[in-house]
């Protein structure tokens, strides 16, 4: 069985499994990355499935990682996907104190893209534009209808 909770930013409905980890982020790494640690001491590097946060040297770096820092205070539930060619956990995050999805939280809050490959997705989509129209975190800023997603900038840096 799976305890179902709401989702705060869709209202959809996410399935936390049986074998769902608790745990809390110790390190955070950027917008999408960080190092979970379970309540039985597992150290997991992980990676938020969902979204994609500015690269480093990108605008709105630093930002977004704050808000992912700020985001994953207290407790969390990790939700293991997959792992990634870098070893990296692909996971959904929830933070427990409020069953809140950290990918919509991030989208929600303009700190993060909607990953390209979930551009399908249309609560997701609504929570971008959202956060477009009302120009927030990464869609402030004065050339904010086109900041370069990252995969586009990873894609661009390689070629140069």
């Amino acid at each position: 069985a799976a305890c179902q909770v709401e989702s705060k930013s869709t209202g959809s409905e996410i399935n936390i499994p049986n074998n769902g980890i608790s745990g809390h982020a110790e390190k955070i790494f950027d917008g999408d990355s960080f190092i979970f640690r379970s309540d039985e001491g597992e150290r997991l590097e992980v990676r938020i499935l969902r979204i994609d946060a500015p690269e480093r040297s990108q605008a709105h770096a630093s930002q977004s990682r704050r808000a992912l820092d700020k985001a994953t205070r207290g407790k969390l539930y990790l939700i293991k996907d997959s792992v990634d060619r870098y070893n990296r956990v692909l996971a959904h995050v929830v933070r427990q104190s409020d069953q809140q999805d950290i990918a919509e939280w991030m989208i929600s809050q303009g700190h993060a893209w909607v990953y390209h490959r979930y551009r399908d997705n249309k609560d997701l989509m609504a929570l971008e534009n959202a956060a477009r129209s009302q120009q927030l975190g990464l869609w402030r800023d004065a050339d904010a209808n086109s900041p370069t997603p990252p995969w586009q900038w990873r894609k661009q840096s390689r070629s140069r």
